[in-house]
């Protein structure tokens, strides 16, 4: 009768998967080591990697399982592969993914040295990798540039990007990418000039060379998620890192010609302690345009430089003063004009204030003059303060009946003067004269026919401003 070996065969087989001594340690394949994700992932796809595991000798079906956990809506994807990498899609937008990984094969049940004879039914799975955590982000930042504070102009090619910019999701802007041509060009191994550098509130930048003109610059803002490395290996062109705003650019206009300053005087010459304007309105400069408050005007009479566009200025003693005045434009180009401007006669008396006469000789009748006004004797009415609007008026050829009568009146401004001489008897004053002409700042000429001789009053005035002096007319 033949024995019973219905119980041996299991007995072979369940020995044949017990391992030989001292093979504990590779009791099942070793858990790989996940590589560090990035902490925001571009896209709605992971990639992750991992290092090789360690597997039993002679299994065969090697792979990896890799598990994926939705930590906000508790899904979880699992794929097996037999690569050290494996792609994982459908993750949501903003999304944070747990992910592991575990070796798995199928032992050899009957080795025999190098070969087996016979594998286990089942496979077998190891221990889970320690877990990595991601996050998905596919939104765009956004933000905005502008050249030296959002300037119209600069004289210099060195300006400063002002830089502002938001990401949705909150990853943060990490860098910024500034080009001149929107070609946003970079590759670490070629060419650099336009890779993301790190974002900050300013950066310095140098315009483009060429021509006087509009410079624009464009930026692109770039978040900090990032795309998986490659299998043992990393990203070279920077560019790609990150979600990419759309292109945003600020303009400038780039000035370096320098302004021509024009001293405008209202006369060519003065006497000392007359108000004269002058001006720096005619003033030029081609791109820019001038900063009117920039003028600046030294007279060198020792008083202190005056920032005004127009003015009118005062020189208390004769002489030939030598000024200048500097303009800038509204690029910041500054220029220099000097002048000189010649002033005659004494100082006014009384500081300040100009003293108005009548050149000409006062004659009166052929009797020895008309109502007791000596021949040859010149007349002085009171001054007039500095800030009139009349600041003189004069005769300026002897006064004879019937023929051309000449008055010249100074004013401060643009203004219509009107003049008119008055006949002074003992019943009162009677027009006999007048006329009324625009003109100013400056002097006004006013040409009469002198009138019957006598005494007379010139009297001037220009708007609020009244001024009075006595004239005698001669008969011949």
């Amino acid at each position: 009768m033949m024995p019973r070996i219905r119980i041996a065969l299991p007995l072979v087989v369940t020995a044949a998967l017990a391992l030989p001594a001292g093979a504990a340690a590779i009791a099942a394949p070793t858990p790989p080591v996940l590589a560090d994700p990035p902490e925001f992932a571009i896209g709605t796809s992971i990639t992750p990697s991992w290092s090789a595991s360690a597997f039993t000798p002679l299994s065969k079906n090697r792979a990896y399982r890799v598990e994926v956990h939705d930590l906000q809506t508790g899904d979880d994807h699992s794929t097996v592969t037999d690569d050290l990498q494996a792609t994982v899609g459908g993750r949501q937008n903003g999304h944070t993914s747990r992910v592991r990984v575990q070796a798995m094969e199928t032992r050899c049940a009957v080795p025999a040295g190098n070969v087996c004879l016979a594998y286990a039914a089942l496979p077998v799975s190891g221990v889970w990798s320690d877990p990595v955590t991601t996050r998905t982000d596919t939104t765009d930042p956004s933000g905005s540039v502008s050249v030296n504070g959002g300037a119209t102009y600069t004289a210099s090619r060195a300006v400063t990007l002002n830089l502002t910019a938001s990401d949705p999701l909150s990853s943060g802007v990490g860098g910024v990418q500034i080009s001149p041509d929107t070609t946003f060009t970079c590759n670490l191994l070629t060419d650099t000039a336009e890779c993301p550098v790190p974002m900050a509130a300013t950066r310095p930048f140098t315009l483009p060379e060429g021509a006087d003109g509009a410079r624009t610059v464009w930026v692109k803002y770039r978040d900090r998620a990032r795309s998986y490395a490659p299998k043992g290996g990393f990203v070279i062109n920077l560019g790609a890192q990150g979600n990419g705003s759309p292109a945003t650019s600020g303009t400038i206009i780039l000035d370096r010609s320098k302004p021509t300053p024009v001293v405008t005087a209202g006369v060519p010459a003065a006497d000392a302690g007359v108000p004269v304007g002058f001006s720096a309105a005619a003033s030029t400069d081609a791109t820019s345009g001038i900063d009117t408050a920039s003028a600046t005007w030294s007279f060198g009479d020792g008083t202190a430089p005056v920032k005004a566009l127009q003015l009118n200025k005062t020189f208390a003693n004769p002489g030939t003063y030598n000024g200048t005045l500097t303009v800038s434009d509204r690029a910041g180009n500054t220029s220099t004009q000097a002048f000189s401007f010649t002033v005659t006669g004494a100082p006014a008396p009384g500081g300040g204030g100009v003293q108005v006469t009548d050149p000409g000789k006062q004659t009166g009748s052929p009797a020895g003059g008309a109502a007791g006004m000596q021949p040859g004797t010149p007349t002085t009415p009171a001054p007039v303060a500095a800030d009139d609007l009349i600041r003189g008026a004069a005769r300026l050829n002897r006064a004879v009946q019937g023929r051309t009568l000449r008055i010249r009146v100074r004013v401060a401004e643009r203004t219509t003067v009107r003049v008119a001489i008055l006949r002074v008897t003992s019943g009162g004053r009677t027009i006999v004269r007048r006329q009324a002409r625009a003109g100013g700042p400056g002097f006004v000429l006013f040409t009469f026919t002198a009138p019957t001789a006598g005494r007379h009053l010139v009297r001037v005035r220009a708007g609020a401003d009244t001024l009075s002096f006595p004239m005698g007319i001669a008969k011949r």
